[in-house]
């Protein structure tokens, strides 16, 4: 798998997918979040509500993907993990590869989980939380060693982050 950090507006990336974590408890007010909405629009977390509510998904680390080209953002899907600060942040980043591979997805986008509003909730410290989506990317591809999925690990303005993650995944920007 090929992975590229991006400093960039996670909307703005052209790919078939990105992808975020969400609690199950509808409160979705991250920053990724309020992004996805500002240049997404609503009906992404719509769906994720309507299938909260049948009971479709729900369980910690369960996958969803909705699909739908929003107006104002470059990203064809998206790809939504049920976490409520309770699954380590490798099992996130795994659940999202896993499932963009399984939907047979060429590229999918994740953000740096746990790095802005909610660090320290789960992971210590953001390089716990960078550690931790290394090892979810290093387990991927232990377990899919021939997969072809391009992974873009994206962050926003925040050179700091950006040395720590190049530094961790051994990748330059």
């Amino acid at each position: 798998m090929k992975t590229r950090i991006v400093n960039a507006d996670i909307t703005q990336i052209p790919v078939p997918a990105i992808a975020t974590s969400v609690n199950s408890g509808r409160l979705w007010n991250g920053m990724v979040d309020m992004v996805i909405t500002r240049n997404g629009g609503k009906f992404l977390y719509e769906k994720l509500a309507e299938a909260l509510d049948s009971g479709l998904i729900g369980k910690q680390g369960d996958t969803m993907h909705v699909i739908g080209k929003p107006d104002h953002a470059a990203f064809e899907s998206i790809i939504y993990v049920i976490d409520d600060l309770i699954l380590p942040v490798q099992d996130i980043t795994f659940n999202v590869l896993a499932a963009a591979l399984s939907l047979g997805l060429p590229s999918v986008v994740i953000p740096a989980f746990r790095t802005g509003r909610v660090r320290g909730l789960a992971e210590p410290t953001v390089a716990d939380a960078v550690k931790g989506i290394a090892q979810g990317i290093a387990r991927f591809n232990m377990t899919y060693p021939d997969s072809e999925l391009e992974l873009f690990v994206c962050i926003y303005n925040n050179p700091e982050l950006e040395a720590l993650l190049g530094k961790q995944l051994q990748i330059s920007a």
